[in-house]
Protein backbone atom coordinates (compact mmCIF):
# COMPACT_ATOMS: atom_id res chain seq x y z
CA UNK A 1 0.00 0.00 0.00
CA UNK A 2 1.06 3.50 -1.33
CA UNK A 3 -0.04 7.02 -0.66
CA UNK A 4 -2.18 7.55 -3.74
CA UNK A 5 -0.12 10.48 -4.94
CA UNK A 6 2.45 8.02 -5.31
CA UNK A 7 3.49 6.54 -8.66
CA UNK A 8 3.26 2.90 -8.98
CA UNK A 9 5.91 0.65 -7.98
CA UNK A 10 9.29 0.00 -10.54
CA UNK A 11 12.23 -0.57 -10.62
CA UNK A 12 13.44 3.17 -11.12
CA UNK A 13 12.04 3.90 -7.78
CA UNK A 14 13.13 1.22 -6.31
CA UNK A 15 9.54 -0.62 -5.46
CA UNK A 16 9.84 -3.18 -7.00
CA UNK A 17 12.93 -5.88 -7.82
CA UNK A 18 14.27 -7.40 -10.97
CA UNK A 19 12.60 -10.34 -10.95
CA UNK A 20 8.82 -9.07 -9.55
CA UNK A 21 6.32 -8.22 -12.59
CA UNK A 22 3.63 -5.70 -12.07
CA UNK A 23 0.26 -6.92 -13.12
CA UNK A 24 -1.99 -4.37 -11.93
CA UNK A 25 -1.87 -0.56 -9.25
CA UNK A 26 -4.64 1.79 -8.88
CA UNK A 27 -5.87 4.22 -6.42
CA UNK A 28 -9.02 3.03 -4.33
CA UNK A 29 -10.96 4.83 -1.77
CA UNK A 30 -9.71 3.78 1.63
CA UNK A 31 -11.22 3.78 4.99
CA UNK A 32 -13.96 6.86 5.16
CA UNK A 33 -12.28 9.53 3.32
CA UNK A 34 -9.06 8.49 2.40
CA UNK A 35 -7.16 7.56 -0.54
CA UNK A 36 -4.52 4.43 -0.55
CA UNK A 37 -3.03 2.71 -4.33
CA UNK A 38 -2.80 -0.69 -4.00
CA UNK A 39 -0.43 -2.73 -6.33
CA UNK A 40 -0.52 -6.43 -7.23
CA UNK A 41 3.27 -7.86 -7.59
CA UNK A 42 3.81 -10.94 -9.19
CA UNK A 43 6.81 -12.44 -7.20
CA UNK A 44 8.47 -15.68 -8.75
CA UNK A 45 8.01 -18.79 -6.96
CA UNK A 46 9.18 -22.69 -7.96
CA UNK A 47 6.36 -23.79 -5.96
CA UNK A 48 4.02 -25.92 -8.21
CA UNK A 49 0.05 -24.57 -6.95
CA UNK A 50 -1.44 -26.55 -4.75
CA UNK A 51 -4.76 -27.31 -5.90
CA UNK A 52 -5.78 -27.70 -9.45
CA UNK A 53 -8.76 -25.74 -11.63
CA UNK A 54 -11.15 -27.52 -13.06
CA UNK A 55 -13.61 -25.19 -14.89
CA UNK A 56 -15.70 -28.10 -16.07
CA UNK A 57 -16.01 -29.35 -12.35
CA UNK A 58 -17.18 -25.76 -11.59
CA UNK A 59 -20.72 -24.38 -11.34
CA UNK A 60 -22.54 -21.69 -10.29
CA UNK A 61 -24.98 -21.34 -7.89
CA UNK A 62 -28.47 -20.30 -9.67
CA UNK A 63 -29.20 -17.03 -7.92
CA UNK A 64 -32.67 -16.39 -6.43
CA UNK A 65 -34.32 -13.93 -8.44
CA UNK A 66 -37.59 -12.83 -6.59
CA UNK A 67 -39.01 -13.48 -3.58
CA UNK A 68 -40.37 -17.09 -3.61
CA UNK A 69 -37.39 -18.42 -4.89
CA UNK A 70 -35.27 -16.61 -1.83
CA UNK A 71 -38.01 -18.09 0.52
CA UNK A 72 -37.30 -21.66 -1.03
CA UNK A 73 -33.60 -21.42 -1.06
CA UNK A 74 -33.78 -20.09 2.56
CA UNK A 75 -35.98 -22.66 3.79
CA UNK A 76 -33.47 -25.25 1.89
CA UNK A 77 -30.57 -23.68 3.48
CA UNK A 78 -31.74 -23.99 6.69
CA UNK A 79 -32.80 -27.84 6.75
CA UNK A 80 -29.63 -28.67 5.63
Amino acid sequence: MDGWKDAPPTGANGKLHDDEKLLLSDVFDFEWTGKRRFSLIKQPSSEKPGLEIRSAKYTFDRFPLNDEEWRQHLTVREGE
